[in-house]
């Protein structure tokens, strides 16, 4: 497998991914919305934390896309760490809704 075709297909399985995480997080606003007003505060500051993450994994991710060869190698590490900085966020919010 080429070094192209490799990034082809983890850009790919990334996009996948991340439209997945999306979906969750629209998810936990629709229940968010069903919770009572005293419990929604810490909720609101954790999905809104949730939110702010995601955003910036899918801004990372467009650049990881637009990149190549040493650079992509580098933009990738970046990516991955913030990857599981909201797959952390998103199972404390899941635990907590």
């Amino acid at each position: 497998m080429t070094e192209a075709t490799e990034e082809k297909i983890y850009k790919e399985q990334i996009d996948a991914r991340i439209q997945k995480q999306r979906a969750e997080i629209e998810k936990l606003k629709a229940d968010f919305a069903k919770k009572k007003a005293d419990a929604k505060i810490g909720l609101q500051e954790r999905l809104q934390k949730l939110e702010t993450q995601q955003t910036e994994l899918e801004q990372r991710f467009e650049q990881l896309k637009n990149s190549s060869g040493d650079a992509w190698k580098e933009m990738k590490a970046g990516f991955i760490q913030a990857w599981e900085d909201v797959g952390a966020s998103m199972k404390e919010a899941k635990e907590k809704f």
